[in-house]
């Protein structure tokens, strides 16, 4: 028992080092980052209000993240927060970007999973699930496995699912994301904009606020 518990204790800690190293490098990094909307929203495929071509919301939330950050999972209940509270007002719009980081070997892999399951009009649904089970998932050989499940749980079809997923599909968007994010200045997860403000980390009561300025 004594030895579990120390077991217990030991990958917690290992939790807290990583999701605190996250913070740190992406704080230590953030001061350089800048962008316009126009830059933020180029190509962007997912949008909870989009506003149509050439237009954008009062306020743009987009985030550069990494389904296999820890720092990434830690902040993911605020971003659910902060879509609640807005959901119903249509001048708020909000934008996921992959930036999978190469130390994070199922990162690409997870924003294919989740552009499929967009492909299927599932893709904020399959967001969340990835990033509530990334325990389960990010020490997969091959998680692929573990994403038809959550595919299954969602009503999607599951072999186009897969075929997307294999073929490596959409690929070019992710890796359009990865190039928009280096260009910026971006080099940590999670990073959010709120239209072209920076803030690196997990969000706090400074990133909400500036929503509700900008929603005025």
């Amino acid at each position: 028992m004594k030895k579990e518990i120390g077991v217990l204790l030991g990958v917690g800690l290992l939790i807290v080092i990583l999701v605190g190293l996250g913070m740190f490098l992406a704080k230590s990094s953030g001061e350089s980052v800048t962008a316009s909307v126009n830059v933020l929203l180029d190509g962007a495929v997912y949008q909870t209000n989009y506003q149509g071509e050439g237009k954008t919301a009062k306020v743009n939330v987009v985030e550069f993240g990494d389904y296999q950050c820890p720092a990434c999972s830690v902040a993911e209940p605020k971003v659910q927060e902060l879509l609640a509270k807005y959901k119903d007002n249509k001048e708020f719009n909000f934008v996921f970007r992959s930036f999978p980081l190469p130390q994070h070997p199922n990162a690409m892999i997870a924003s294919e999973a989740a552009l499929a399951a967009g492909e299927q009009g599932k893709y904020f649904e399959m967001h969340s699930k990835l990033y509530t089970n990334q325990a389960e998932w990010e020490n997969s050989p091959d998680p692929l496995d573990i994403y038809t499940k959550y595919a299954t749980e969602l009503g999607l079809n599951v072999n186009v699912f897969r075929e997307a997923v294999r073929g490596e599909k959409f690929k070019d968007q992710i890796l359009k994301d990865r190039s928009i994010a280096e260009s910026i200045g971006v080099n940590a997860t999670p990073t959010f904009f709120v239209n072209d403000k920076p803030f690196v980390g997990i969000p706090g009561d400074d990133m909400f606020q500036a929503v509700e300025e900008g929603l005025k």
